[in-house]
């Protein structure tokens, strides 16, 4: 099943409308459709240097997803392209600290009634630091970390290519942000 572009566009009342017009929105719909999807992802560490309680490591992130609509002979739509992220990582006792650059390509695979067309490629760079921490709570079976992440450094404007084709370019992704919390796991 797949939500797909039906070609057509309807008006403020739901009637079906001339794309041009003011308060056209394109329609979609969900129909069963013979599909290829073939992925890989792959991700490796490897460490750099090594002294006492200080390390630090390269860690590489990388996926690809080709999805085919067998039934009309075009891409699936939404489909993410090639993304890889490299990072940088330094640890010392409960401290990390992370340099990461997520770099996703340009994703030309559309179907042809993908209003928007290709989605450009974008570099982006992260930051983060962190404490790990053991609370007072869960006897041992809780772990914690304070941390502070800056995403975006570089304010870089940037499309998802698995957003519908009428949002892709109404609303990129989140600017340069600070975020701040504690996470736990148990």
């Amino acid at each position: 099943i797949g939500l797909l572009g039906t070609g057509q566009c309807r008006n403020g009342a739901g009637d079906i409308s001339v794309c041009s017009a003011a308060d056209a929105l394109p329609e979609y719909d969900y129909s069963g459709v013979l599909a290829r999807i073939l992925g890989v992802e792959l991700s490796g560490l490897w460490p750099v240097f090594e002294q006492g309680s200080h390390t630090v490591n390269v860690r590489t992130v990388a996926g690809l997803v080709r999805a085919d609509n067998l039934t009309d002979g075009e891409p699936l739509p939404r489909i993410a392209p090639l993304t890889v992220t490299p990072a940088l990582i330094w640890q010392h006792d409960f401290w990390t600290a992370q340099l990461e650059t997520p770099m996703v390509a340009r994703q030309t695979r559309v179907p042809a009634n993908d209003a928007a067309g290709a989605t450009p490629g974008y570099m982006m760079v992260n930051m983060k630091l962190a404490r790990q921490f053991t609370p007072p709570f869960g006897g041992g079976n809780v772990a914690g970390q304070w941390y502070v992440a800056l995403d975006n450094l570089t304010d870089r404007t940037a499309y998802v290519a698995s957003s519908i084709d009428a949002m892709r370019l109404l609303a990129p992704k989140p600017g340069r942000s600070l975020s701040a919390g504690v996470q736990l796991l148990f």
